[in-house]
């Protein structure tokens, strides 16, 4: 029978709750963007729509750059 030492439970349950968090307010991330795309699927004279990528983290995670008149 393989034993659970202390320091180990704490590790499994440390990591578990840090997953639970992250994937929970993930989710209110993704919730939150569909709101925008809602609001924003009209076309505006001017406004130009250019994806791209953070390049801060290891994900580069997806974005949308909005361009008015050029800047």
């Amino acid at each position: 029978m393989n034993s659970l030492s202390r320091r180990r439970f704490l590790k499994i349950t440390g990591a578990t709750f840090g997953a639970a968090v992250a994937v929970s307010s993930l989710s209110e991330v993704v919730k939150g963007a569909e709101k925008v795309e809602v609001k924003t699927g009209k076309k505006v004279k001017g406004i130009q729509k250019i994806p791209t990528y953070c390049d801060i983290c290891f994900w580069k995670c997806g974005a949308i750059a909005y361009l008015k008149d050029g800047e």
